[in-house]
């Protein structure tokens, strides 16, 4: 296959999509860990996190 110049070859496409997966990832551990432990505290009710976000 022929790709135009100045566009990203599959392998660059690939590294992009899972640096990208990765972050979404984090960011939702780190959201699940703040539920979890903000839950377990009875700081904030679940209706309050979901406003708040």
């Amino acid at each position: 296959m022929r790709y135009r110049i100045g566009s990203q070859s599959p392998l660059q496409k690939a590294k992009t999509f899972y640096e990208t997966v990765e972050v979404l990832l984090l960011q939702g551990a780190a959201y699940i860990i703040f539920c979890y432990f903000t839950t377990k505290k009875n700081i904030i009710n679940s209706s309050d996190i979901f406003i708040g976000f």
